[in-house]
């Protein structure tokens, strides 16, 4: 297996108004050759994952936030 087809993606999720971190937040990433995969944000608002290389496709949601792509 090539480990440079994959690579450590960190994603942070902040509130847009106020800059917060929004701990508890779900990520869901589709990728082109891995499929799906769900994270969930620490108290930070971080969550860190070994994702591969190539274009992802992400939508974020939590309680009482709308959802973005």
């Amino acid at each position: 297996e090539n480990n440079s087809q994959y690579g450590l993606a960190n994603f942070t999720v902040l509130d847009a108004m106020t800059l917060k971190p929004v701990s508890g937040a779900s990520i869901f990433i589709t990728t082109e050759k891995d499929g799906e995969a769900t994270l969930i944000t620490d108290e930070q608002g971080k969550i860190s994952q070994i994702l591969p290389v190539g274009q992802w496709t992400i939508s974020v949601c939590a309680d009482g936030y709308l959802v973005r792509n």
